[in-house]
């Protein structure tokens, strides 16, 4: 085992086992507890992993069930400890409260903080990992062992020798005995593969040994790509998936990598022997691969590699921007001069674009001397570069004996509603570019008709528009890789739903939605899994939170819905409980243990607000009993030298006078008055019972 995660804080506590000293808590689960502690019985305080298994229900068979684990596990630990890289177990031992695995903890640091996003390793580098990982899993799979977790935070680089060392056999599962009526009993109490490394039979609860050979072929692409695997597409056909265009690799090593990690396990390697072989024939034909260069030289290399690739990428695209510019003023250039020419240098035919309006003359129509023609052809020019009043003007001084007087009178009626179309469009789009709105701006900049003036004055905006939604898509894109990355596919599919359609990365986001839709489903099935179990310890407020993260299209969520009112019910019950304790507690004067129980009270219950005022209420109070105290204590120790009986009772009852009678007030109680005869506490202060009896 080894640190990978220190999120929870412990303070050290008694020995475990009378021997371990708890440091650092690394998980704490309902059916036990992983920690780093001090093993007390050996000489310098060696550090060590103390695994702590306890049943969740204190039953006959549970305890059976859960020895069972014990001893399966401790048998397989104790097995694969022969291997020089893997923790070795130190002690195992079954005590009154549970049972204990001590193992080796490993210095070091996790795999995962090696592979830098977008930052490649060499194909040497690859090859090396492989070849180290796969002589452990070849090992723990001749002991018909699967690992069923393996993952980059499990792999852990040894900071002794810098070699492999394969971590957290919590999800051991032997392939000829799966723990199918322990885990129906104790729950689930192994860990999942993490997302990205799992394989489709591990998802189903089938592991077999190449589902490990799958996760190690991704841990593989990762390294390549300098991508996680949830970032990569997957064949919507054949489910496998595409990566190759995202390395730089060699043909016979991806073809290996892709065997690896094949969507359906009979199409895999299925040992891990197998792909040994595979691998040493390729150093073998190809040395090279042998051994690597120095790890930072080569990221240092690819990183400067990439980024003049793009510095490149960027120039020429530059260029071609540049010559598409040119090449369209060079024809916008033309075509005016086309339009400016006379009638004489028109022939059979005059064609100009007129915001969707083409006006045509037949041949048996034109006439080189009629000046209606040519001064059309201006109004239309005049129309496109924007100088409507010109084009208008021109157009309505076209003789009614022109032959392009009614193609004149067309084009006015088409040319006034175009115009007045544009102007509210390019104010729509000038107001939505204002705001951000960068979808908008392209929607309405389609719908405009097509008018030169109109189309340039907008394609500033636009092309702004366009690049902004890009840039936004590329965000919302990694968001999601990023919450899925978390564990949290509900809000990915969320930021999923946002990327808009005609962005380059829509298609690409398409095959994540099923993905993600999957492991949400996955997801809440933990989820129910860990509300029963807060459940269990009488948590029913966070059993009620992991119940509420279900998502509706779950099979879970139908489940959840009367476990929500079953533990609202609960939680109430429990509140009342706790508040008539509180009550309980005052009517003795134990302001402090009165507190004690308000504060427990959960936000969400019809207690709350009582219990809110009853804390400032008894707050109030314990400051007066404290102000009390420090008044009398002279009063008191001159009882004591005058009468030693009078002493004690002085003390029993605290600050009460003893020639009065003992008056016990609370707003929602009756006055309870002792005479001073009956000093006796259990004789007539009972406790209150609650009213409904809660058994947890």
């Amino acid at each position: 085992m080894s640190i990978l995660a220190l999120s929870t804080k412990a303070e050290p506590t008694q020995l475990l086992n009378g021997r371990y000293q708890v440091v650092e808590v690394l998980s704490n689960l309902g059916w036990g507890q992983t920690c780093i502690a001090i093993d007390k019985h050996q000489q310098g305080d060696p550090q060590c992993i103390v695994k702590e298994i306890r049943p969740i229900i204190d039953e006959a068979d549970c305890w059976q069930a859960t020895r069972h684990l014990f001893q399966r596990e401790a048998q397989i630990l104790n097995i694969l400890s022969h291997h020089s890289q893997i923790p070795r177990l130190l002690h195992c031992r079954e005590v009154e409260q549970g049972f204990y695995i001590v193992q080796e903890l490993i210095t070091g640091k996790p795999l995962s903080a090696e592979l830098f996003p977008h930052q490649p390793w060499t194909e040497s580098q690859v090859v090396q990992l492989l070849l180290e990982v796969l002589e452990i899993l070849e090992f723990v799979h001749n002991q018909q062992i699967i690992h069923g977790a393996l993952g980059p935070d499990n792999l852990i680089r040894r900071q002794k020798d810098s070699k492999i060392v394969l971590t957290d056999f919590s999800a051991i599962r032997q392939i000829q005995e799966p723990l199918v009526a322990v885990q129906e009993q104790l729950g689930s109490t192994v860990a999942l593969a993490p997302l990205g490394y799992m394989s489709m039979e591990l998802v189903r609860g089938r592991p077999l040994p190449c589902s490990d050979i799958y996760a190690l072929g991704m841990i593989g692409i990762q390294a390549l790509t300098g991508l996680h695997p949830v970032e990569l597409e997957e064949d919507p056909q054949t489910g496998e998936i595409i990566w190759q265009q995202q390395a730089r690799v060699n043909a016979d090593l991806a073809a290996i990598l892709s065997q690896m990690v094949r969507f359906h396990f009979k199409e895999r390697y299925q040992t891990a022997t197998d792909v040994l072989k595979a691998l040493q024939l390729l150093v073998k034909s190809q040395p090279s691969l042998k051994l690597a260069p120095s790890r930072e030289k080569s990221l240092i290399y690819r990183i400067q590699t990439d980024r003049n690739s793009l510095t490149a990428i960027e120039v020429k695209a530059s260029r071609a921007v540049q010559k598409k510019l040119t090449s369209a003023s060079g024809v916008a250039q033309k075509r005016r001069k086309l339009i400016g020419m006379g009638a004489a240098g028109v022939a059979t035919s005059l064609a100009v674009g007129a915001g969707g309006y083409f006006l045509t003359l037949p041949p048996s129509l034109f006439n080189p001397l009629d000046g209606g023609i040519v001064t059309l052809a201006q109004a239309t020019q005049k129309y496109q570069t924007g100088d409507f009043s010109e084009a208008l003007r021109l157009a309505q001084s076209i003789n009614s004996d022109s032959a392009a007087y009614q193609k004149a009178q067309a084009a006015i009626a088409q040319w006034q509603q175009d115009w007045q179309k544009n102007k509210e469009q390019f104010k729509a789009v000038e107001n939505a570019f204002a705001q951000g709105r960068w979808q908008d701006v392209l929607n309405l900049a389609s719908k405009t008709p097509n008018i030169s003036f109109w189309q340039q004055q907008m394609q500033p905006m636009v092309s702004q528009a366009q690049a902004n939604l890009e840039q936004e898509a590329q965000q919302l894109l990694q968001q999601a890789y990023n919450q899925a990355y978390a564990g949290d596919f509900t809000e990915a599919l969320i930021t999923i739903e946002q990327i808009p359609q005609g962005t380059k990365v829509y298609t690409q986001v398409q095959g994540k939605i099923t993905e993600y839709t999957q492991k949400r489903r996955l997801k809440a099935g933990y989820w129910l899994h860990q509300a029963y179990s807060r459940a269990m310890v009488q948590d029913f407020t966070g059993a009620l939170v992991y119940l509420r993260k279900i998502p509706q299209d779950s099979p879970a969520y139908a489940q959840a819905q009367p476990k929500i009112v079953e533990y609202t019910e609960l939680q109430h019950t429990k509140a009342n409980y706790l508040l008539q304790r509180a009550y309980n507690r005052a009517i003795v004067r134990n302001f402090t243990g009165a507190l004690e129980y308000l504060k427990q009270i959960p936000e969400a219950t019809p207690a709350y607000p009582t219990a809110q005022q009853k804390i400032v209420e008894y707050t109030a109070k314990q400051r007066l009993k404290e102000t009390a105290q420090q008044a009398v204590p002279s009063q008191r120790s001159l009882q004591r030298n005058l009468d030693p009986r009078k002493s004690l009772i002085s003390d029993s009852l605290g600050d009460t006078e003893l020639n009065s009678e003992i008056s016990i007030e609370d707003p929602d109680f009756e006055t309870i008055s002792l005479p001073r005869k009956d000093l006796n506490p259990g004789n007539r202060l009972q406790e209150v019972a609650p009213q409904t009896a809660v058994i947890f």
